[in-house]
This record gives structure tokens, C-alpha cells and sequence, in this order.
């Protein structure tokens, strides 16, 4: 191919080695349990009065000592919020790709259950179940949880994929608009962005690199 049609540098995709072992259906299977964990959550958290803005201090007067896990909490919390809003910035389904192999190799190792989605409800799931004991509820509930928390604690395998020479015309803006390639300049490495369903680029096309 031309490589004036092709972006002149490699992109990576972080990601964890089980979501590529994955059969499509129970990729689906998955993707379905993490949204249905993280609107459970993310509602009851609403339901209770709180605010973004209120959480820390609500949580930190229960376990101070928690630190790290509600500032993961109050992350995921406002991109699920974005999310609920309608920010473009934070929709699940497209394949996100980088040009900065750090940033990949992050995504990689926090990608455990289903990238960002599972992060998104990994942590919600983990402040709601400090703050309520959400297994005195329904049988229902309790066995979406007990399924949730098993793919939690399967083991990680943090890989990050190369994709090169991928045409241009496979790639939009990490927001999902058409790129202006010739604005861009050098600049191009430090951006983010995402492949178009459908495109001559999948996921399969990755170079395979454990960490």
C-alpha cells in the first residue's frame, strides 16, 4: 500500500491476552455483565443522595485508610457519568489504539476483566460493595455479583498488540471523527484513536507482546 495512505507510525492497543481467547459469545456474555454491574452501582450510588463531588468526604469519614481505591472509584464514576451524559469521549465498543507505547502498556495491565469496561465496573463494584453489603438483596442480584467476582480473580495476562502500515482510512479521532491528517503534523504520537468497524484493521492484525 502507499504509504502516503497509511499512518507512517506504529500504534499499540493494551489489553489483557484472555479478551483475544475470548469466543465472540462470550465476549458478549461479558460486556453485558459489566454493564449491568456498573448501572446497578452507578444508580444506587445516585439513589443515595451522593454527588461526585460528595463522594470522597462520605467515604472517607467510613474507611479513611481505603486512599487509592476511592480515587479509582471517583475516575470511574465521572467517565461512567460522561458516559450516561453522552460524551463521545467515553463509549465502549470501538477499538481504541495510541501511539504511545507507555499509555498502551498501562491500559494492558488494568485490562483484566474487559479494558475499560471491566475497569469502569471493577471499581464501581468495589466502593459500592465497601459502602452497602449488596449480597442482602435479591438471588438475582447475588448471582450477577458471584459471576462478576469470578472474572475477577482469573489471572492477568497484560499484553500490548503493534499494529503498522494501517491505512488511514481505518482510523477516527479517539472522539469518532474524521481525522484532518495533514493538520496533525508530528503531533500524531501522542494522540489517541479509533478503528472503524468494519475497516481492513482488527483486532487479529496486532503483533502479539507479553509484559
Amino acid at each position: 500500500m502507499n504509504s502516503i495512505n497509511t499512518v507512517p507510525i506504529s500504534l499499540y492497543h493494551g489489553t489483557d491476552k484472555k479478551l483475544l481467547d475470548y469466543s465472540e459469545k462470550e465476549r458478549s456474555e461479558i460486556q453485558k455483565l459489566c454493564n449491568q454491574i456498573s448501572d446497578y452501582c452507578y444508580y444506587r450510588f445516585l439513589d443515595d443522595g451522593l454527588s461526585i463531588f460528595s463522594l470522597t468526604n462520605y467515604k472517607t469519614k467510613r474507611e479513611p485508610e481505603i486512599g487509592d481505591c476511592w480515587r479509582n472509584f471517583l475516575d470511574v464514576f465521572q467517565k461512567y457519568d460522561s458516559r450516561k451524559r453522552g460524551s463521545n469521549l467515553y463509549q465502549y465498543g470501538p477499538l481504541y489504539l495510541t501511539g504511545d507505547r507507555k499509555k498502551a502498556e498501562g491500559y494492558a495491565r488494568n485490562s483484566f476483566i474487559m479494558g475499560e469496561q471491566g475497569i469502569v465496573a471493577y471499581w464501581l463494584y468495589v466502593a459500592a460493595s465497601r459502602v452497602w453489603d449488596l449480597k442482602r438483596t435479591s438471588q438475582d442480584l447475588v448471582e450477577m455479583f458471584e459471576s462478576f467476582e469470578s472474572l475477577t480473580t482469573k489471572p492477568s495476562i497484560p499484553i500490548v498488540l503493534t499494529f503498522t502500515n494501517i491505512p488511514k482510512d481505518d482510523l477516527l479521532s479517539e472522539r469518532g471523527e474524521e481525522i484532518e491528517w495533514e493538520a496533525l503534523g508530528n503531533i500524531i504520537t501522542g494522540l489517541s484513536y479509533r478503528l472503524i468497524p468494519g475497516g481492513s484493521t482488527c483486532i487479529t492484525n496486532g503483533t502479539v507482546e507479553y509484559l
